[in-house]
């Protein structure tokens, strides 16, 4: 005897298909047009930056955390990073009202460590 399936309840098969398909769109229309690929590299070069700014923090040889150095670091990418890149990913273009709260959120940032 077949078994009657359930179409109500969600099926996590179709929503990872689903999930894909924005970024196989984002994908697709990168590679046909330069401008659009160079808008994707930049906030992936970016990101690469902070993973490696927070790793080499407190990690590697010369931890630059230890050096003076972590207040500006923190003040760069908890602040201007974090606040106008999230800008730059979500409106594709960077606003001085979004630069003048990375200020802002930057040293509120700095603030903490004292």
């Amino acid at each position: 005897m077949p078994v009657a399936l359930d179409t109500t309840t969600p099926n996590p098969a179709h929503e990872a298909q689903g999930a894909s398909y924005p970024a196989e769109q984002i994908l697709t229309h990168s590679a046909n047009d330069p401008s659009r690929r160079s808008r994707i590299a930049a906030p992936l070069v970016v990101g690469a930056a902070a993973i490696a700014a927070g790793w080499f923090y407190t990690g590697g040889p010369r931890p630059y955390g230890y050096a003076g150095l972590g207040e500006a670091f923190v003040f760069v990418f908890f602040g201007l990073v974090a606040t106008a890149g999230t800008t730059y990913v979500l409106a594709e273009s960077l606003t001085g009202l979004s630069i003048v709260c990375g200020l802002a959120a930057g040293c509120l940032a700095c603030a903490l460590l004292v």
